[in-house]
């Protein structure tokens, strides 16, 4: 049986659990510190309960900084963090998806050398040129048509 936890009940965390499902997790449940139900899944606890589980885990919690913190903390206590890709989703044969990355349907396209730094959101199903790079943090609302460094929410060129 293949079993995850999901750190964060929120939107994130119902998206993770529908393409987690769709990635043969037979059991989905979730850790969060204010929130009593995700949907139709259990929260089994506060987020601190982490060690009680013998599973994969995901942290699907929107701040970049406590995501990366809570991600940290389930590695250095040697539990598993699980890349989730949804299947219909389609990753170039170069990309290099980090632990912990959620890759959803639709999303978006993106050119050859682009780089996405960490936190950063790109919404769905724009396309973002080849030769970007997308600083840590900023929000991709529009399509970027045009080469260049982009930072900021919303993210825009800089000169």
């Amino acid at each position: 049986m293949k079993r995850l936890v999901i750190l964060g009940a929120s939107g994130h965390g119902r998206v993770a659990a529908d393409i987690a499902g769709k990635n043969g997790y037979d059991s989905i449940a979730f850790l969060d510190d204010t929130k009593k139900t995700c949907g139709r899944y259990p929260v089994m606890g506060e987020s601190a309960r982490f060690s009680e589980y013998d599973c994969d885990f995901f942290v699907a919690i929107g701040n970049p900084q406590v995501r990366r913190r809570m991600q940290e903390m389930l590695l250095t206590a040697g539990k598993q963090v699980t890349t989730l890709i949804h299947p219909s989703a389609v990753i170039g044969e170069d990309v290099t998806l980090g632990t912990g990355t959620l890759v959803a349907a639709g999303t978006v396209s993106i050119g050859a050398g682009t780089w996405i730094g960490a936190g950063a959101t790109v919404s769905n199903n724009l396309q973002i040129c080849g030769g970007c790079m997308i600083g840590a943090g900023a929000v991709v609302i529009k399509s970027i048509t045009e080469s260049g460094t982009y930072v900021g929410v919303p993210a825009e060129k800089i000169k």
